[in-house]
């Protein structure tokens, strides 16, 4: 039997491949936007999962770990889940925010790659009042006690390591 009809070897040959579960299918639907506001990276929570990880290393190094509890977990422990992206200012550590680009663009979380600012994302953005409808308006200002007051309290989160 040819190893690319093993659904072992190749889960797109499975039955039951899900594209839509798929972390490989879903890195190949990446989407191209144009807006460079980064108001996403500012303002919303960023938490990436195990595989973005280990597709940038920079992540271990510079996220700080979000574990599943140890009375959700089948082996009793705590067990490390992904990686929240946020600094203590909230914007997301690899946020360049003197030119609002990423410093890890090239294997930058699948969220990220994902997020369409131009179309859905941006509704969602304006409906949580961090952008202006008005596409020439400036990116709306959180009130003082906005998410990023509660993003230090995430019980799943420990702080990043020194650098």
């Amino acid at each position: 039997m040819p190893a690319a009809s093993n659904p072992h070897q190749d889960p797109h040959r499975d039955p039951d491949h899900d594209p839509e579960e798929c972390y490989q299918c879903l890195l190949e639907q990446e989407v191209i936007s144009t807006c460079r506001c980064a108001a996403c990276c500012r303002s919303l929570l960023i938490e990436v999962g195990l595989e973005d990880a280990e597709r940038e290393p920079k992540i271990k190094e510079h996220g700080s770990p979000l574990y599943t509890p140890p009375e959700l977990t089948e082996s009793g422990e705590r067990e490390l889940e992904g990686y929240l992206l946020n600094g203590p200012d909230l914007a997301c550590v690899f946020l360049d925010q003197a030119t609002n680009l990423c410093m890890v663009y090239a294997t930058r979380p699948l969220a990220c790659r994902l997020f369409d600012c131009d179309g859905e994302g941006r509704e969602q953005l304006i409906e949580l009042g961090i952008v202006n409808r008005d596409a020439n308006s400036s990116v709306a200002q959180p009130p003082s006690n906005a998410v990023g007051d509660t993003c230090s309290k995430n019980p799943r989160a420990e702080p990043p390591a020194a650098s």
